[in-house]
């Protein structure tokens, strides 16, 4: 993964603030025990297939994003309910299975746009935007 980063650094220049090189289920938004400012937008794209329905949920209550910010996410989308490849252990999610995840992890689709650019004979491939749902109001 180091050498992915180091492309990104010498091709993104100044225009990115933090690399961080830790894996999904443990990154805590933190550096040197510090947390991170929130982030305008956290962008998670074919990689969420390596994580358990906890470990996805949990990433997504984790994330330092702004009150104004969003998480967008890109992931392959089988047709109904979920497709488990036993070759890399990764799970392919449908768009509703996506949505029940997002629910539970206090999240609101605000938009979602299905590509239209990869052969038919492969996953549909989804991109979702993601903001915080507002908190409940308690009933009276």
């Amino acid at each position: 993964m180091h050498h992915f980063i180091e492309k990104a650094k010498a091709t993104l220049k100044d225009k990115v603030q933090n690399y961080f090189e830790e894996s999904l289920e443990e990154f805590s938004f933190e550096e040197d025990g510090k947390a991170l400012a929130g982030y305008d937008v956290i962008w998670i794209q074919w990689c969420i297939g390596q994580l358990s329905d906890a470990d996805f949920i949990d990433l997504l209550k984790r994330a330092k994003v702004n009150a104004d910010g969003f998480i967008v996410v890109k992931e392959n989308n089988c047709s109904k309910g979920f497709h488990w490849d036993d070759q890399d252990s990764s799970i392919t999610r449908s768009d509703n299975y996506f949505r029940w995840i997002f629910e539970q992890a206090g999240m609101e689709v605000v938009n979602s746009k299905m590509s239209d650019v990869f052969p038919k004979e492969l996953f549909a491939v989804r991109t979702y935007v993601l903001k915080r749902s507002p908190p409940k109001k308690k009933s009276q």
